[in-house]
């Protein structure tokens, strides 16, 4: 059949005309043969816009010679390059939007593939799915409910109800794998969550491995952008995370949900255990993407990360195991010396577990930012109080390293004189206008003596 197509210089026109007779645009007939050749080259040559364009023309003025040899423009302009289509395969969603009002062949060709996804939303709860899909191009949305029924499921999509025979989380996986099978498609965001206490395991366990296993199965790793996620084990994040591009996935928002205990597996309720430790520092699957990650958040259970795991994402949010004084200082140089840092907040997972408020072990955690400039007030005595401080960037900027110091968290924060003055921080703005005095005088006296 292949041999035949590539000898019969007539398939390609009466392919065409085929579109053409269905009411098919131009822009559809090139964004269906691009598919088809993507889903078997050797079938489907590749054919270039410009000659489906100069079919659609020659039909359209009621020559219907299968037998003309098309005329193509030259490769002298933008729209006629024939890497086009690599071009917007390589760039992020927000840039291929952008792309869209670029020019005419861009156009045509996202809007023809319909690959681009502003949204896809994959969630569980108790014995019913929702898939709710946002565009990329006209930011349609569809949702889509899956409901048990019996054997089989109800399904509502835009308002009109149907059944199928099939269980409720295999007609919910076939969508999703309809949605992100193509080559080339692309997910701003990617939702994937379950209910913590609302689902039952086995359909937990179906759910993700079902999602898992169809990312897997695709012709190449998924463009996701920013991905949020539950996760009872570190497999399941894993399993999601290696059927990702790294490098793409900038934003990881990820519920370490812990498993409790109970009375039956011999732990005494009078007993105080240890919180159990989401363990991923070790994964060479997180570790290939933790070096893109832009914001970085883990929430409910902590995670066996270090403070200095997260010196090079720029904002992070997260509970860990425990945060010792050497830490604090050793992330407080690094921090110093990063250019891209601008929010870190993390929380102490075991004092959390003791409600242990004492201000002795704040006080370590500030000594061990020295030196700084102190910002605690007179009045902040107390426990319940933070402690805080800030630290000048010897870059120029006049950026400020600040920090504070709660009874379970710590936070940093990069704060630039705009900040400052947005925010309202009066006491800090002043010091600026200090500082900028005291340069000014400076400068003035250099002219001076520079001058006599």
């Amino acid at each position: 059949m292949a041999q035949f197509i590539k000898y019969d210089k007539k398939f390609i026109p009466h392919g065409i005309l085929h579109y053409y007779s269905s009411g098919q645009t131009c822009e559809e007939a090139v964004g269906s043969l691009l598919r088809s050749h993507e889903k078997n080259p050797k079938l489907f040559p590749r054919v270039h816009a410009q000659e489906v364009e100069f079919w659609y023309d020659s039909f359209k003025k009621e020559n219907y010679d299968l037998n003309q040899i098309p005329t193509v423009a030259s490769h002298t302009k933008l729209e006629n390059l024939p890497v086009l289509d690599q071009v917007f395969h390589r760039v992020n969603a927000a840039d291929q939007q952008s792309l869209l009002k670029t020019c005419k062949q861009f156009k045509h060709m996202i809007e023809g593939e319909k690959r681009l996804f502003e949204r896809v939303e994959f969630r569980m709860s108790n014995n019913s799915i929702m898939l709710q899909v946002t565009c990329g191009i006209n930011k349609k949305m569809i949702r889509t409910v899956y409901k048990r029924k019996g054997e089989g499921s109800s399904i509502m999509k835009d308002k009109k109800k149907t059944e199928s025979e099939k269980d409720f989380i295999a007609a919910a996986l076939y969508d999703f794998s309809k949605t992100v099978e193509m080559i080339h498609t692309k997910v701003k965001k990617l939702i994937l969550k379950y209910g913590e206490h609302r689902v039952e395991e086995v359909d937990r366990v179906r759910f993700m491995t079902g999602v898992s296993g169809i990312l897997s199965s695709l012709k190449e790793k998924l463009h996701v952008e920013d991905l949020e996620m539950s996760c009872h084990e570190p497999h399941e994040l894993e399993s999601i995370l290696q059927t990702l591009k790294p490098g793409i996935l900038t934003e990881l928002d990820f519920s370490a949900y812990r498993k409790e205990k109970t009375g039956e597996e011999g732990i005494d309720d009078e007993e105080e255990e240890d919180e159990p430790v989401f363990k991923i520092r070790d994964s060479q699957i997180f570790k290939e993407h933790l070096p893109h990650f832009k914001n970085l958040i883990s929430s409910s259970g902590p995670v066996d990360l270090k403070l200095k795991d997260f010196v090079n994402v720029p904002r992070a949010v997260t509970k860990i195991a425990e945060i010792t004084p050497e830490d604090v200082k050793a992330h407080r140089e690094k921090l110093l010396q990063s250019p891209n840092f601008q929010n870190h907040q993390f929380f102490d997972s075991r004092r959390l577990r003791t409600l242990d408020h004492g201000d002795d072990y704040k006080r370590e955690l500030v000594r061990a930012m020295e030196p700084y400039k102190k910002m605690t007030k007179e009045f902040e005595k107390y426990d319940e109080e933070p402690m805080s401080g800030s630290i000048p960037y010897n870059d120029g900027t006049g950026d400020m390293l600040t920090f504070e110091v709660e009874s379970f968290k710590i936070s940093f924060n990069r704060s630039t004189k705009k900040d400052r003055a947005r925010r309202g921080d009066y006491e800090m703005a002043m010091e600026d206008e200090e500082d900028e005095e005291k340069e000014k005088k400076q400068d003035e006296e250099i002219e001076i003596i520079t001058i006599d």
